[in-house]
């Protein structure tokens, strides 16, 4: 609370100011003050957490004293009744201030206290209304850069540029009802030519769409590192899109998500155009166009109805962005609310997930980097021979004739063999990466989602925390793929990881890779080994979150 208290040290400064500009200006100040003052006592609300750069304060009944925000800064007597009877002292003006009730001692500056601009350590990053004048400097850029550079954004705009490949359907293969042996022959000939165009065509066509879809990714990438690092930089502007504050109401949030498409903070934290994200659109869909264009083969996009489309695309793409990140914001309110206040979640301080902080961090998983290796585990590396060699040499030297046609008879038929037997290898593993990846998948949405759910159970690790000795903490890490946390904060089973990995490991079993032809999946042998793997994976994960520092909950 904004109370009485933390105004009278500033009081008694200017109080002691004697210049005839002071003696102006003071009754003005201290009705000011005596207003905040009374609005805030009546109403007993805060400044919002967004706008503060102290750690939370502490609850104090009444008549206690106020503990000092900074360990150099004396308690203050609280009291109250006599924060409004003084209030009302300080508005009337015909009373001297000298005639006010002295004031406690300047409040002493701790030497190692915080710069003004410094942030709570435990505030998350995204839920902060405006970062701190120099928050954001280059290595923090550098960071940001490089993370948007894999973004899912980036293929999106990639597809969209390559547009839909029109395909023409394959000519059909001529049935022999009806026809003679000639002219089932002829058909057969005119067949294999038209599906030899066919297949031409596609090919080119599909070789097109690739080229555009590579005109698109370059100019992706470079709004990437023109908007989040060049421009930023040189005009000492934030990247980051910058939230609404977590109070804020529908929308608040969804005005706040508009208009910073074309306004941003410096790093001063002064309100700007933003120049970095609209340079940065601009400049790539023209080098996108005057260079990409040319040198990927595709003409159609070397025009300026390409750059229009692709900047009003991508700030509807901004707007797409910036609307995700609030919403999804709405959604952790609660968990938000936790984290500012305790930080992050340990075995010494817990506090449970809300249900919609359990649905994004289980939406949050399901894009993350252990489910591409999973899945390319368990579709393995698809075996490719060689190509059989075609015989060379001169005819002549073979002897009689035949016998060199019979090599060529020969190396034909073994080349097709080849192609099928590839088509049919990249086909097998194909199948295999696809319920990979749904086993993966199922996996976690059961031990996210799910299962936390329906037992009222925690899916986060809870690490130990970085007060305890290396070694508890690495124990501690393997132990909790067995021992998890219900909401109320007692140790039990995990049932959330246990089950989520037996479960989708059955369902894979059962389901997924005879459905997909892939019998050697669903052995018990590859069972086992999927369990293991998973639970690998799962020690893993946990050492990283116990060891690694984490700026969410």
């Amino acid at each position: 609370m904004l109370g009485l208290g933390n105004a009278l040290p500033v009081i008694s400064l200017f109080s002691a100011a004697s210049s005839p500009v002071a003696s102006l200006l003071r009754p003005a100040i201290v009705s000011a003050m005596a207003l905040v003052a009374t609005c805030s006592y009546a109403a007993g609300t805060s400044i919002p957490a967004e706008h503060e750069t102290s750690a939370p304060a502490t609850a104090v009944a009444p008549g206690q004293p106020v503990p000092a925000a900074n360990p150099a800064t004396p308690a203050i007597p609280s009291s109250p009744a006599a924060e409004p009877a003084l209030a009302v002292a300080l508005v009337d003006h015909s009373l001297p201030v000298d005639a006010l009730p002295d004031a406690p001692q300047p409040v002493q500056q701790s030497q190692t206290s915080p710069a003004p601009d410094a942030q709570p350590f435990h505030v998350p990053r995204n839920f902060r209304i405006t970062p701190a004048a120099g928050r954001s400097r280059l290595p923090g850029k550098l960071s940001y850069y490089l993370h948007s550079t894999y973004s899912v954004r980036n293929l999106l705009e990639a597809l969209a540029v390559a547009g839909v490949p029109e395909i023409p359907d394959p000519p059909l293969y001529p049935h022999p009802d009806g026809l003679s042996g000639g002219q089932y022959e002829e058909a057969l000939q005119l067949y294999n030519d038209e599906i030899t165009d066919w297949g031409h065509d596609t090919e080119a066509i599909l070789r097109y769409r690739g080229r555009r879809a590579a005109v698109g990714l370059g100019t992706a990438e470079t709004r990437d590192l023109l908007s989040n690092l060049v421009l930023p930089v040189a005009l000492h502007q934030e990247a980051r899109y910058l939230p609404a504050p977590i109070n804020s109401d529908l929308s608040q949030r969804m005005w706040n998500a508009l208009e910073s498409i074309v306004v941003t903070r410096n790093d001063h934290g002064d309100m700007a155009p933003n120049y970095s994200k609209l340079g940065g659109t601009v400049g790539a869909a023209f080098i996108g166009k005057s260079v990409f264009a040319d040198a990927f083969s595709a003409p159609e996009l070397n025009s300026g109805h390409f750059v229009m489309h692709y900047v009003g695309y991508s700030l509807l793409g901004d707007l797409a962005t910036n609307t995700a990140h609030e919403l999804i914001r709405a959604a952790r309110e609660p968990d938000a609310s936790y984290f500012e206040l305790h930080g992050r979640a340990t075995e010494d301080s817990y506090y449970p997930l809300s249900a919609g902080g359990k649905v994004v961090y289980w939406a949050h998983s399901t894009y993350g980097l252990r489910s591409i290796v999973t899945a390319g585990l368990i579709a393995a590396i698809p075996p490719v021979y060689d190509r059989p060699k075609e015989p060379t040499g001169d005819p002549s030297t073979w002897g009689i004739y035949p016998t060199y046609q019979e090599a060529y008879d020969n190396w034909g038929e073994a080349t097709l063999l080849w192609k099928d037997n590839l088509e049919d290898t990249l086909r097998y593993h194909g199948r295999r990466l696809i319920g990979g990846f749904s086993e993966v998948e199922s996996q976690l949405i059961l031990q996210n989602l799910l299962v936390p759910e329906i037992f009222g159970m925690d899916p986060r690790y809870i690490p130990l925390g970085s007060d305890h000795p290396a070694g508890q903490r690495l124990a501690h890490a393997f132990t909790s793929i067995v021992i998890g946390h219900t909401d109320a904060g007692t140790r039990t089973l995990n049932l959330p990881v246990l089950g989520g990995t037996v479960g989708a490991a059955v369902l894979a079993k059962e389901v997924y890779y005879p459905q997909l032809g892939a019998p050697a999946l669903a052995s018990g042998s590859m069972f086992a080994r999927t369990l293991s793997l998973n639970f690998i994976a799962d020690g893993i994960y946990n050492l990283a979150s116990e060891f690694l520092r984490h700026h969410d909950y």
